[in-house]
């Protein structure tokens, strides 16, 4: 794709504060911070944009940005790409 001159954009979305708490302390699941560093080398290695985290306190998004522990609503992304203008 870059070959190809596409814009490639990788984008992390970010777990309920809840979830994400719980994926982390697993072992079964702790993987999860471990791909996103993963997606951070990559981003860097060929110059790809990343926007979002795993994290909702990366954006600071609170329970009232999710319809459940894994589906960040309309204006969480909204906020996402706001703070990603700055």
């Amino acid at each position: 794709m870059l070959s190809d001159n596409v814009e490639v954009v990788l984008f992390l979305p970010p777990y309920h504060l809840e979830t994400f708490n719980i994926l982390k302390k697993r072992p079964d699941t702790a993987i999860i911070l471990e791909t996103q560093e993963v997606f951070k080398s990559i981003a860097k290695k060929y110059n790809i944009k990343i926007i979002g985290s795993n994290d909702p306190k990366d954006y600071n998004l609170y329970e009232n940005d999710f319809y459940d522990g894994m589906h960040p609503k309309n204006k969480a992304i909204s906020k996402i790409l706001t703070f990603e203008k700055r």
